[in-house]
């Protein structure tokens, strides 16, 4: 009698953790779908978004602290790295994921 209960524990634990499996994998999904791409700004965004000038903007980079993702053509910046830049965190900006 003993072994019999055992053996529906064990195979009750086996069902749950397949259960739970099943469960973080559509949570994945669900996350991998709702997550928000890294939106991208120009200057003038950036100046909308902050509310600073322009040539605060254009020093922040020329010192290093806001980095935008090309050196050639127009100035682009992630959201992120604008947000990392006000509350006077790094500003690297990274390519974002494709």
């Amino acid at each position: 009698m003993y072994k019999a209960e055992y053996n529906e524990i064990i195979r009750c634990l086996r069902i749950i953790s397949r259960e739970q499996a099943q469960i973080l994998d559509r949570l994945k999904k669900i996350e991998i779908k709702n997550r928000i791409p890294d939106k991208l700004m120009s200057m003038k965004d950036i100046r909308i978004y902050s509310g600073l000038s322009q040539s605060t903007i254009i020093r922040a980079i020329e010192v290093g602290l806001l980095t935008p993702l090309r050196s050639e053509g127009k100035k682009l910046f992630t959201q992120n790295c604008v947000n990392d830049w006000i509350t006077n965190r790094s500003g690297k900006c990274k390519k974002p994921a494709e």
